[in-house]
């Protein structure tokens, strides 16, 4: 058997489930946020799952083959990393957090793994995430409902930002590196709210226009080329002081471009990201490990079906703004219009758009109109009752353990 044979977690809803050796995360309990634990091959531009017939044909029952692929998981190298976030009231909530591996969220499977994060965290318990692939965090399990429903508010963060493909909202209870029970209701409370939001589109141009004031944020542009064959090529230009920021609008950018072309005919599945030279050396340095993150995502799809995304990145030497990743001082108004961020076939590739500044901020918009003292009490109640809810279940599960 070979080295690369991993297990591999799937939403709930995964369509391949019914052809694909596979089983619920954790059986003991049903829940319609349940992942599912299915194996396969990994390669560096697909993963192969594992179906019923080629079982037949290894000569290993299912239990053999998830004991190779669990050895074969902790074999790869990962770290957790300690972050805290303020949530306040004077309360923090104590976070590990592994993003450095494309099976991070396979890693709640990893016991000795498990282990660690409890012995990081110096805790007796603790609630464990992995809302999407490549991601998975921990957190003590404790009694303050603020903090618990903290957790559960990133964790559900982290399922609905659709950087990778989605795993699971839930929380789960692990001890001594053992799943041994799990959390759903602040899932499902999210999950409804969520559902009574304005559709996606809206949200899409409200968050296009957020940052046009904020003179940190990174300049990020998407286009559509006619290339030399007819077909339609994703351009995607960006540019900016923050790494981590412009790696992450880069990101946001090809997620809507790929949910845009997908299923349009003459996309040629090629998108290429550049980097305007204006962008200093340090912040590229995380753009490397962005794009080989996309190309995992690019392989996750293709193992949906979806044809290869053939992805490339080119860093500009020179720039409007100076050259060698050095700005040049120049008054504000001397920056041009900004581009359209609409899609424009058929213009030519060598007209690439030059991040602006703009010379004038628009106005403030009025405030929101406040919630009534009532509805805020009872938006209040609502999440108390919640959270009491949560805390009893936590408890009781801790106690069976």
């Amino acid at each position: 058997m070979s080295d690369n044979l991993l297990p591999c977690l799937k939403a709930r809803d995964w369509e391949g489930r019914e052809h694909t050796t596979c089983r619920a995360l954790w059986p003991d309990k049903p829940s319609e946020f349940m992942p599912w634990l299915a194996f396969g091959w990994d390669s560096p531009h697909t993963f192969e799952f594992l179906n019923t017939d080629k079982l037949k044909t290894l000569g290993m029952t299912e239990a053999q083959v998830e004991a190779q692929a669990l050895d074969n998981l902790r074999k790869r190298k990962s770290t957790w990393q300690s972050h805290d976030a303020p949530l306040g009231d004077g309360k923090t909530l104590q976070l590990l957090i592994c993003m450095d591996d494309f099976f991070a969220a396979e890693r709640i499977l990893d016991a000795p793994f498990m282990k660690e994060a409890q012995r990081k965290l110096g805790a007796k318990a603790i609630l464990v995430g992995v809302p999407r692939r490549g991601v998975i965090l921990a957190t003590p399990m404790q009694t303050d409902t603020a903090v618990v429903l903290g957790f559960g508010g990133v964790v559900f963060g982290q399922f609905s930002r659709g950087e990778s493909a989605p795993v699971s909202p839930m929380l789960f209870v692990v001890i001594d590196g053992a799943i041994v029970g799990f959390e759903e209701s602040i899932a499902a409370t999210l999950a409804a709210k969520k559902a009574q939001e304005v559709d996606a589109d809206d949200e899409d141009e409200d968050e296009d226009e957020d940052g046009e004031d904020d003179p940190e944020a990174p300049y990020i542009n998407a286009m559509t080329l006619k290339a030399a064959d007819g077909k339609l090529e994703v351009h995607i230009m960006g540019g900016g002081e923050d790494g981590d920021r412009l790696a992450r609008g880069f990101e946001d950018a090809f997620h809507q471009m790929v949910r845009k072309y997908k299923d349009n005919p003459d996309f040629s599945h090629r998108i290429k990201l550049i980097v305007f030279g204006y962008t200093p050396a340090a912040a590229q340095e995380p753009l490397p490990k962005m794009l080989a993150h996309l190309r995992g995502i690019i392989a996750d799809m293709q193992g949906h079906g979806m044809p290869p995304i053939v992805i490339e990145m080119e860093i500009q030497k020179d720039s409007p703004f100076g050259s060698s990743g050095t700005a040049t001082k120049s008054a504000p108004a001397a920056a041009p219009a900004r581009p359209a961020t609409a899609a424009a076939a058929g213009r030519p590739a060598t007209a690439r758009p030059v991040p602006p500044r703009p010379a004038a901020k628009r106005p403030a918009p009025p405030p929101p109109p406040t919630e009534s003292d009532s509805g805020m009490w009872l938006k209040r109640a609502g999440w108390l009752l919640v959270g009491a809810i949560v805390l009893f279940r936590l408890i009781r599960i801790f106690l069976r353990a």
